[in-house]
Formats: C-alpha cells, sequence, structure tokens
C-alpha cells in the first residue's frame, strides 16, 4: 500500500521539514565535541586532505618507488585497487562506530592508519606495500562519515550544502599535496629517496 500523505500537505516544504527533524536528531545524539561549527570544519576538512594524500601517494611516487620495491610501475593498479576496495569495507563498517566511539576518535583512528600505511609503504617491500595499501584504505573510507557526523550536527540548515562542499574539497586538495609533497622529497636529495627517476624532471 503507497505512502499516503495528509491534506493540505506541502509537497515542497514537506521534506525539507522531515530533513531538519533528521538534523534535529543527530544533534541530540552525536556527542559533543567539538563544540562548534569553527573547530569541526577545519577538522574534518583535515582528516579527508591527509586521508586523500595519502590515498593518492602511491600513485604519485610509483615511477620512482616500484624501482625500490622491484615491481614494475603498473603494479600501482593492483595498489590503488587494493586501497579503494578497503575503503568501501571500512566505510560502513567503520562509519556505523561513530555513535559508539565519536565522530572525532574515528578521525583520529582514519588519520593514524592512513599515516601507517605511508610509513609501510617506505619500507619498499612488495608485501609491505600489499599492507600499506589496506591501510591506507581502511583509513581512508570512515573519513567522510565521520567528517559528515562531524558537521551535521553543528552546521545551520541554511548553510549545510556549502559546509559539506567544503568538507568535500579535502579529495581534491589531497591530491594537491601528494603532488607537492612528491616535488618537495625530490629536491631534498636524500640518498635512495626520490619521487622521480633521475631522468625525468617532477613536473611543475
Amino acid at each position: 500500500m503507497g505512502h499516503t500523505h495528509p491534506a493540505g500537505y506541502d509537497f515542497l516544504r514537506g521534506p525539507q521539514r522531515a530533513f531538519e527533524m533528521r538534523m534535529n536528531d543527530q544533534r541530540t545524539l552525536t556527542p559533543p565535541a567539538p563544540a562548534t561549527l569553527a573547530l569541526a570544519l577545519p577538522v574534518a576538512l583535515i582528516g579527508q586532505t591527509f586521508t586523500a594524500a595519502a590515498m593518492f601517494a602511491p600513485s604519485v611516487l610509483a615511477p620512482a618507488a616500484s624501482a625500490d620495491i622491484g615491481v614494475p610501475a603498473t603494479a600501482v593498479g593492483m595498489m590503488t585497487s587494493l586501497i579503494y576496495l578497503s575503503a568501501v569495507f571500512s566505510a560502513p563498517q567503520i562509519g556505523a562506530r561513530v555513535p559508539q566511539w565519536g565522530a572525532l576518535r574515528v578521525t583520529q583512528i582514519g588519520l593514524l592508519l592512513a599515516a601507517c600505511g605511508l610509513v609501510l609503504g617506505a619500507l619498499a617491500h612488495p608485501w609491505c606495500a600489499l599492507l600499506a595499501a589496506l591501510a591506507i584504505g581502511i583509513g581512508y573510507g570512515p573519513s567522510t562519515p565521520s567528517g559528515s557526523a562531524l558537521l551535521v550536527a553543528r552546521t545551520p540548515p541554511r548553510l549545510f550544502n556549502f559546509i559539506m562542499s567544503i568538507r568535500q574539497t579535502g579529495v581534491p586538495l589531497g591530491g594537491a599535496l601528494a603532488g607537492f609533497a612528491s616535488v618537495v622529497i625530490n629536491d631534498l636529495n636524500v640518498p635512495g629517496v626520490t619521487a622521480f627517476p633521475p631522468e625525468h624532471d617532477p613536473p611543475l
């Protein structure tokens, strides 16, 4: 049996009212820290940016890292697949723990896992590279649900789309950060650590 609406139901205002009620429920259920949008937005943006940077890092560093690891550069495709598959698994699994652990704690866990993945990748061993992909993917997955939970409870309805758009800019910012970091690593001239093969100039 189809859903019926009462007489005089406003089909334009009705969905908006339901959305506002869900936001009010979220405000009630979400832990209080960080207390304000001015604190929550940078936290959510940082979590999204740095986990995204870790996700993009293998693709950016593949030309040189493949030689150190001893695999062809095309193997980065397998690593990227593992990252995304891990993220697909972890987003709903860890994201569902936000009400229990808190959005801030889930964000911290994601950042820690992404950092562990980068450390494992720096060991330049094939098995470590696989573990790095899993750690980065698991860390990246919950960044969206945890960031959303941080913001939903503290964002006025009129600013909701705008604030969520700002948070989502963390993905391209992470890609830019990964690319910039590769140039910096190359300019450091640390023996055995380079982002680009000697015969290639870093992209400008």
